[in-house]
């Protein structure tokens, strides 16, 4: 387990990058991605839920396309499935993850401003 996400984007005519990008979850166990642009930049960012820890990594997207390594958030143990929505009105995204080990749900209210 390389701990890892690695990203091939799309030419415009059916191929991809080669080699992908690679940037480090900064966690373990790395299960389900989403894509979504939490901080309003215009860029996407990528979660990942880390199974095999009790965190989400953050990977925050750039304008040349690359990602930072990930910023750990914690929430339940075993963390298997990922979605975002805004679940408080402000127009900002907020992440849910489903907690396989602690049996439970984590919310992660946006703090963007």
């Amino acid at each position: 387990m390389t701990d890892t996400v690695s990203v091939m984007f799309g030419q415009g005519n059916g191929t991809f990058t080669t080699p992908p990008q690679t940037t480090n979850t900064n966690s373990k166990g790395p299960t389900a991605l989403i894509n979504v642009d939490l901080n309003g930049d215009g860029f996407p960012d990528l979660i990942t839920a880390n199974q095999a820890a009790t965190n989400l990594s953050v990977m925050r997207g750039s304008a040349t396309g690359a990602f930072a390594a990930g910023t750990l958030y914690t929430v339940g143990n075993s963390p298997r499935f990922l979605v975002s929505g805004d679940l408080n009105g402000d127009a900002q995204p907020d992440l849910i993850s489903s907690n396989a080990q602690s049996g439970n749900i984590s919310v992660l209210i946006s703090q963007c401003n």
